[in-house]
């Protein structure tokens, strides 16, 4: 099988359909938008006829194209359909739902149904994630982990590459409606955003990204020259996104790391390591004039950037709307006057209520509990969904296209070993006939 075959420690199949993909997005940019209906149809045609994990290789790839990964920049994106194609394809081939989480799952659906309005393209599409996390659970193997990471990371890091030309591009920078700039002792600075709306969002999918490369040094899974340049790259990106939370998640991630990594390795070798690393970005910061610009940032002003003042309107909103507290406005409701809630946490409630609130919850810690591959995980394996919690707590991420990947992402987190040895041959296989799902 050309699955098997690898090259720098990863699949090479996986290699070649991560490049087509990158190629068919640049074509969409650069010569024709109808090559994005190409990379649509090669990745149905992948999840009919290909292997499951090709087709999430697909998905977990074009994530990050999803905002121009479309004909017309006020359509819906493509991405949104061929996630749903793939979802119902992917749901015919694997044939069985385990009862309990088919129940859970309609029953979401069915509560964001009553409430959707015209927003009917949205409810299927939740309701398809959901399903698509399920599959994602039950059929991918810990021995496969590392390509999934890869297929993700790659996708982030080619729109990353794209998306330095979105303000020089006539036909890229049409799908974007706002410029986020930053002023550096008087001179205007871009805030990079990828292919992403804005610089925060863009923030959260790389974080994922740095975090699972990482993972994967640590681990010695595949090259550790490939996964510490798409590493490198990204962090560089992430910065130039001047986002706080970008900062205070490479903060964190960075301590847990080095304080993980100084048990299990030389002390001294780790200090060495950690400290050198460290120092070069400290100083590389220093000298493009990030640190002077993000010390204004958290100093100056409001440090919530208008948060708080958002969030207090939807909290006296919600408190005097004991309807909408409880079974929410449904998703065809409109913002407040004060724009987005800019909180996910906030947002659910306002849209599905607690009632709707808690049955999403309830549906993702079924999909979540569906398999368990490593039941001793130390506080890496906690790192996406610590990182994912706090960040959604200052981003609206409900509806997003992103949020059943990175559950997916997050799955993977908590079910890979960490180790900062190599683990004997089998060892993936043991923990699989060892651990079933719950």
């Amino acid at each position: 099988m050309h699955e098997h075959r690898q090259t720098a420690g990863f699949s090479r199949y996986m290699f070649l359909h991560c490049l087509i993909l990158f190629a068919g997005m640049c074509g969409g940019v650069w010569i024709s938008k109808y090559f994005f209906v190409l990379m649509a149809v090669f990745t149905l045609l992948t999840s009919l006829i290909s292997n499951i994990d090709a087709a999430f290789w697909h998905l977990l790839f074009s994530v990050s194209f999803s905002v121009i990964y479309k004909l017309e920049p006020t359509e819906t994106s493509l991405f949104a359909y061929v996630m749903i194609g793939a979802g119902a394809i992917l749901v015919l081939r694997t044939g069985k739902i385990s009862a309990n989480r088919l129940i859970a799952v309609m029953l979401v659906a069915i509560y964001l149904a009553i409430g959707m309005g015209g927003s009917y393209t949205t409810v299927v599409k939740m309701t398809v994630g959901a399903f698509l996390f399920y599959i994602f659970v039950t059929n991918i193997k810990p021995d496969n982990f590392k390509d999934h990471i890869m297929a993700y990371s790659l996708g982030m890091l080619g729109s990353s590459v794209i998306g330095t030309f979105r303000n020089s591009l006539p036909q890229l920078s049409e799908y974007f409606e706002t410029v986020h700039t930053i002023y550096n002792n008087g001179q205007l600075a871009y805030r990079f955003t990828g292919l992403n709306y804005d610089p925060n969002y863009y923030a959260v999918s790389a974080v994922f990204a740095i975090i699972l490369c990482f993972v994967l040094v640590i681990n010695r899974q595949g090259s550790r020259l490939v996964s510490l340049g798409v590493f490198s790259a990204l962090l560089v990106f992430g910065f130039q996104s001047y986002s706080k939370m970008f900062l205070l998640a490479a903060v964190v991630t960075g301590i847990i790391f080095m304080a993980y990594m100084m048990t299990t390795l030389r002390m001294l070798v780790a200090l060495a390591f950690s400290g050198a690393a460290v120092g070069g970005v400290a100083l590389w910061l220093q000298k493009t004039g990030y640190m002077d610009i993000m010390l204004r940032r958290l100093s100056a002003g409001d440090i919530s950037t208008g948060r708080f003042a958002i969030w207090q309107t939807y909290l006296e909103h919600l408190g005097s709307h004991w309807r909408t507290l409880v079974l929410g406005d449904g998703l065809q409701a409109g913002y407040l006057s004060v724009g987005g809630p800019h909180n996910t946490y906030i947002e659910a409630i306002y849209f599905v209520g607690i009632v709707g609130s808690l049955l999403f919850l309830g549906m993702l810690i079924l999909i979540f509990s569906a398999r368990i591959y490593n039941r001793k995980r130390c506080i890496i394996n906690y790192l996406t969904v610590f990182v994912f919690l706090v960040m959604i707590g200052v981003l609206g991420c409900l509806t997003i296209n992103e949020f059943f990947f990175y559950c997916m992402l997050m799955w993977i987190g908590l079910n890979i070993p960490i180790s900062s040895r190599k683990k004997p041959k089998g060892a993936s296989a043991d923990v699989q006939r060892n651990s079933p799902g719950i």
